[in-house]
């Protein structure tokens, strides 16, 4: 790599796929404070990575130019990390540097933020593109205005996979519990990104495991939605449905309702809910 990451790696692994594991299982910690992991091999002090994750899927960015980076995106891109996959970017492939001397010449400044994103690994464009401004931000010295001067020169614009012809696994893995943990359990629906593989625009989706006595008390607001919800494990669990009592028992049960009407529910023991609302309502 031409410039040096400006952080020293913690870690260090044996192999490219131990090292792609490693990160992986890094950004399934909840005490984590930064977006990035900083890649490395023993005894390879040069061979350097730098890798964020594509909150809140499953998904990887791999920034730089080194043999470790371009091994992670093939571990990523081909699934062999299972659970995970690699945020797309285009097949181009433009200097930062280059875009750096253009903006230049055309009169826009030194453009820190460019000095700062080669400084930090950052070799190419459509690296810059492709990552996302939470990520971005987590940069030592970048702030909201860098930012601001950066996505005017260079969007954030991650290529559609199917759109762009470009190799994507045809599969989406993860975990319900731990994909929806900041949706309210709700897995698939217009609050996921375009590119995940979970966003829909027409339904939604949740799994949720509410342990016995858990309960919404207060009325949900009448919604213009149909709502089904089904017991694939545990019960009994009790829903009201306007002056209407359901109680779940058998798995299977479901109950379906709405669109009009308010509802609450009480697990009366540990219960597994699946929930399909249709069609998505965003807010």
């Amino acid at each position: 790599m031409n410039v040096r990451m400006s952080l020293k790696a913690q870690f260090s692994s044996t192999s490219a796929a131990q090292e792609a594991r490693r990160i992986a299982d890094a950004f399934t910690s909840r005490r984590r404070t930064s977006a990035w992991e900083i890649a490395s091999l023993a005894g390879e002090e040069e061979n350097l990575a730098r890798v964020c994750r594509v909150a809140p899927d499953r998904i990887l960015h791999v920034v730089g130019d080194t043999m470790l980076a371009e091994q992670l995106r093939e571990l990523y891109r081909s699934g062999t990390v299972e659970g995970w996959s690699l945020q797309p970017t285009v097949a181009s492939r433009t200097l930062l540097e280059d875009v750096r001397q253009r903006l230049a010449v055309g009169g826009a400044g030194r453009n820190l933020w460019c000095e700062k994103l080669l400084r930090l690994g950052f070799v190419h464009a459509e690296e810059v593109t492709a990552c996302p401004d939470e990520a971005l931000l987590d940069l030592v010295g970048l702030g909201q205005r860098a930012l601001a001067d950066l996505r005017a020169a260079l969007p954030y614009a991650p290529p559609n996979p199917a759109a762009e012809g470009l190799h994507r696994t045809p599969i989406v893995t993860g975990n319900a519990a731990f994909d929806g943990a900041d949706t309210r359990g709700w897995l698939i629906g217009h609050f996921a990104p375009l590119h995940s593989g979970r966003h829909a625009d027409e339904v939604e989706i949740k799994w949720a495991h509410h342990p016995a006595g858990a309960a919404r008390d207060a009325w949900s607001p009448p919604a213009d939605v149909r709502t089904l919800t089904v017991l694939v494990a545990g019960g009994p669990f009790r829903v009201d449905v306007a002056e209407d009592v359901v109680e779940l028992r058998q798995l299977g049960d479901y109950v379906l309702f709405g669109p009009g009407l308010p509802h609450r529910w009480e697990a009366l023991d540990a219960a597994t809910m699946l929930t399909v609302r249709w069609p998505a309502v965003p807010g």
